[in-house]
């Protein structure tokens, strides 16, 4: 009897664990607009005005297309849903790595980080600038 009341007692509170993370996931994923598998960066602070998003985990985009750099607003907010990090650049004779957006991260402001405003590219993965300019030329 005691057994079947230890083995309830665990079944219950693995449920309450998984139905909480499950919560607790779908909460993330669902931050600023941005779904699961996705990376969303935002022209406003708050995760207004969503400019960018992708589930590509290895390529780049050049971050004035998106009017997301100078003289614009840049990168005020973001969520990275992505496994991957993402990784900003600068193009000042060479590339420069200048910030990065780790995997499951998000902010509502990030405009107090001088390279959201000023950077070039964004890239995910493994993927750099220097390799897209290449192997699209």
């Amino acid at each position: 009897m005691q057994i079947k009341r230890i083995g309830a007692t665990i079944t219950a509170l693995l449920a309450t664990l998984a139905g909480t993370a499950l919560a607790d996931a779908t909460s993330a994923a669902a931050v600023g607009g941005c779904d699961s598998n996705q990376l969303c960066l935002y022209r406003s602070t708050q995760f207004r005005t969503m400019a960018l998003e992708t589930a590509n985990r290895s390529d780049c985009w050049l971050l004035e297309k998106y009017g997301l750099t100078y003289p614009w607003n840049g990168i005020s907010s973001y969520v990275n849903n992505l496994p991957v990090n993402a990784t900003l650049y600068t193009y000042d004779n060479g590339w420069w790595n200048t910030g990065g957006i780790p995997s499951g991260s998000l902010s509502t402001d990030s405009t107090s980080n001088v390279y959201f405003g000023f950077s070039h590219y964004v890239c995910t993965g493994s993927a750099t600038p220097w390799s897209q300019v290449l192997s699209r030329n």
